[in-house]
């Protein structure tokens, strides 16, 4: 479930038709064991998508923190697709 919620958001972003030039698509991977490594690698081949993965879970705070520091512009948004959703 969580899988396919965070795939349909991913190609909904992607299919947008936004420009690399203005939309950046950051994605955090905070230690998770399922297969979001392998969704967010085959979106990452879009030059909009930039993935981080942290091997261990650090937290939404500390993810957060590393989405903001490869972020840029004025508009940002937040998705949180944790394990409780």
């Amino acid at each position: 479930m969580r899988n396919a919620v965070l795939e349909r958001k991913l190609r909904n972003l992607t299919r947008a038709g936004l420009s690399p030039r203005t939309c950046r698509i950051v994605v955090v991977s905070d230690g998770s064991t399922d297969r979001t490594e392998a969704i967010l690698r085959d979106f990452s081949r879009d030059p909009r998508v930039h993935v981080l993965m942290n091997q261990l879970p650090q937290g939404k705070a500390s993810a957060l923190n590393d989405a903001m520091t490869v972020t840029q512009g004025e508009v940002r948004g937040l998705h949180r697709r944790a394990a409780d959703h």
